[in-house]
């Protein structure tokens, strides 16, 4: 329950609305009921014959399941009929059960919903009795969504730029960059900053960070202790270095909020800019990104630069990639738990350094939409890059032939090592 509970809160955040909607049934908690209705009649539940079933029972145990028990009165039957209705629906048979048998459990039921129940021992095509009836309501469904949003904005334009989950505390981190008053006076321009939330949707802290200068925070990961890291780029100094242009930056927060206890810094002298953070069980930190040349028409490049949080600021080992003019980006990564390998997705126009096979658009020179997937290892050595994605084209006129557009979304490992790849 508490897994689930969990998962649904994350999404509710994300899309809660939709959510509510598709869960139809959501609900409060309820309570099953057991009630023995009278003797009846044996077309409508009467006890006939010495071999009539006797002391049955209907017991809700959940939302969807009715437990039912009863006694076995006959010696010589060969089989028992259970029988069900609910409001003004005709009795139905739920199962013919084999002789000797005692209870059942009737399941896919309706939630919330009241169930009348009898049982008929018979041999051959002969009844020798029916039971009372019994009856039971369904329980109601547990309240899986999760009835609160996220509202705490400033005076000014505040942009949510990313979120991340800790289970272990139960808590929601919220990232993203505001022009406003947020969480103190404004520093410079724009402003980066995180949020901290409780289960129920309460702020426990938030930090409003930055320089004179503009500032962003695009992404956002939790370590096994709890700290807080969160990835972006500024137009200023970070950890007192520049590298020239936009550099990257990721800085820790320990798990009560403040200011940052430790950053680390990446930069080329070109525009650099972190568009995700990840951080391994063994608590190294990989920072990726985008390095884009604004002199250079649109030319864009993906980096990995993984860090030591106690050996400084600076990378332990930085992996770059490109092809020249084209543009290739960074759009997500994650880290293997099980060896620590860094694999790292994004779209490319044409065909990767080394890649490995032969990519859906590797005969066209504009190859606009290519998703790659590259693996590095936990020295920060490439291990191999594929491309996918489709191979048509818009036409013969067209003389962009081949150009399937193909963006990349997420990806993930398993604790097994499989690797998912999500895109359109």
């Amino acid at each position: 329950m508490k897994t689930h509970f969990r998962h649904t809160r994350f999404l509710s955040f994300m899309s809660l609305a939709a959510l509510c909607a598709t869960l139809a049934a959501c609900g409060g908690g309820g309570s099953g009921s057991t009630r023995l209705i009278g003797s009846g009649s044996t077309g409508g539940g009467s006890n006939t014959g010495s071999g009539a079933p006797s002391g049955l029972t209907a017991t809700a145990t959940s939302s969807t399941e009715i437990a039912l028990q009863w006694t076995d009165n006959a010696t010589d039957e060969d089989g028992f009929r259970l029988e069900r209705r609910s409001q003004r629906l005709p009795w139905s048979t739920v199962a013919q059960l084999p002789a000797d048998t005692t209870s059942y459990t009737d399941s896919a039921l309706s939630p919330n919903t009241a169930y009348t129940y009898r049982v008929t021992a018979t041999r051959g095509s002969a009844d020798l009795g029916t039971s009372n009836e019994a009856s039971a309501t369904t329980l109601a469904p547990t309240n899986t969504c999760t009835e609160w949003t996220l509202s705490n904005g400033s005076t000014d334009e505040d942009r949510v730029q990313g979120v991340a989950y800790d289970p272990a505390r139960d808590r929601l981190y919220v990232v993203g960059t505001t022009q406003g008053a947020l969480a103190g006076p404004r520093i410079g321009g724009r402003d980066a900053f995180l949020q901290a939330y409780d289960a129920t949707g309460k702020l426990l802290w938030q930090t409003q960070f930055g320089s004179s200068l503009d500032d962003w925070a695009t992404a956002v990961a939790i370590d096994r202790a709890g700290n807080v890291y969160v990835a972006g780029f500024t137009d200023d100094k970070v950890a007192g270095q520049s590298a020239g242009a936009r550099d990257a930056f990721v800085h820790r927060f320990p798990p009560s909020g403040g200011r940052p206890n430790w950053t680390g810094h990446y930069g080329t002298g070109r525009d650099d800019h972190a568009s995700c953070v990840a951080v391994s069980p063994q608590g190294k930190v990989v920072l990726g990104g985008t390095s884009r040349n604004p002199g250079i028409g649109n030319e864009q490049d993906p980096w990995l630069a993984q860090f030591d949080p106690g050996a400084g600021a600076n990378p332990v080992w930085t992996w770059k990639s490109g092809n020249g003019f084209f543009n290739e980006n960074l759009v997500d990564l994650a880290i293997d738990p099980n060896n620590g390998d860094v694999y790292a997705i994004g779209r490319t126009q044409v065909v990767m350094p080394h890649v490995v096979g032969s990519p859906p658009n590797a005969n066209n020179v504009w190859a606009v939409g290519d998703i790659y997937v590259a693996r590095v290892d936990a020295t920060g050595t490439e291990k191999w890059i594929v491309q996918i994605g489709s191979g048509c084209g818009m036409g013969a006129q067209s003389r962009f032939k081949g150009t399937g557009g193909d963006i990349p979304g997420g990806v993930a490992v398993s604790e097994t090592g499989e690797i998912y790849v999500t895109g359109f």
